[in-house]
């Protein structure tokens, strides 16, 4: 295929204009934190990418590999052991690891910085819940997939057709696609965001309560989101968030429904002392 610049351009000037956008987004969340929240959701992505591409390809020899040996649809436990051959948990897992190590520490040391307290690392039972989400994400993701492709085959052999078909189809899959990369990298950033945010108040003696805030100017808000805005509980306590229970916006103790899309942050309430 002949080298096409304008296409290239056009893709450079979406990304960026969407990451405009989400600047924009970010500034009323956490305005000190906006542009290192960013970073690290482009270093992310970035790293989702390859893993999402490379996992492709590799499906993609995975399905020559059945039609040159199977007559019929494989079974499960076969599926299973072709799909074992490849190496996206461990890369999934190695940008997950890299990012969440550095971005926590600076987000915890800007905080720190911010509200002139000493900086302390994460630790407790955040840090422990952190730790075990990210541990167990890849494989999320990675079933999720498996369990996409495992149809796709299905279909194919179900429907007659060809191996030209379905390498098509694969390479249609949204779980291949910048959208997941997009969605998945912004909301894994701003729950490592909202840990260390959580944290840092949680360890701050001048802060007694927290106020759930909700982002204005979002398509398709979540109601039950707009109405938690302004919501204030005491330090150690929970939002109640549609019958879900959560330390603050992000908590990997809720569900996807509600920390996909979710722009959502906490903002400090000071004891009376320290109101100026």
């Amino acid at each position: 295929m002949k080298f096409q610049p304008h296409i290239v351009e056009s893709v450079l000037k979406v990304g960026l204009e969407e990451d405009e956008e989400l600047l924009k987004i970010l500034e009323k969340m956490a305005p000190d934190l906006a542009k290192l929240i960013l970073k690290y959701i482009k270093e992310m992505q970035e790293g989702i990418e390859i893993a999402l591409t490379t996992d492709n390809a590799e499906f993609i020899v995975i399905a020559e590999y059945i039609f040159l040996n199977f007559e019929t649809v494989p079974t499960a436990d076969e599926l299973g052991l072709l799909f074992s051959t490849r190496q996206f948990i461990d890369e999934i897992d190695k940008t997950f690891s890299i990012i969440k190590k550095v971005a926590e520490k600076d987000m915890a040391k800007k905080l720190a910085k911010l509200q002139n307290v000493a900086y302390q690392e994460l630790g407790g039972k955040v840090s422990d819940k952190l730790d075990k989400w990210f541990k167990d994400l890849p494989d999320l993701m990675n079933t999720t997939t498996e369990n996409a492709v495992a149809d796709m085959v299905k279909k194919t052999f179900e429907k007659g057709h060809g191996i030209s078909w379905l390498k098509a189809r694969l390479h249609e899959l949204p779980e291949f696609s910048y959208y997941r990369s997009r969605v998945t990298s912004i909301t894994e950033t701003l729950r490592i965001y909202s840990s260390c945010s959580y944290t840092s108040f949680l360890n701050n003696e001048e802060v007694e309560g927290l106020r759930w805030r909700h982002t204005t100017g979002i398509d398709e808000p979540r109601t039950s989101h707009e109405m938690l805005d302004g919501t204030v509980i005491s330090k150690g306590e929970l939002f109640d968030v549609e019958g879900e229970y959560a330390l603050y916006p992000h908590d990997p103790e809720l569900s996807a429904k509600q920390t996909i899309h979710c722009h959502c942050w906490i903002e400090p309430m000071l004891k009376k002392e320290y109101i100026q």
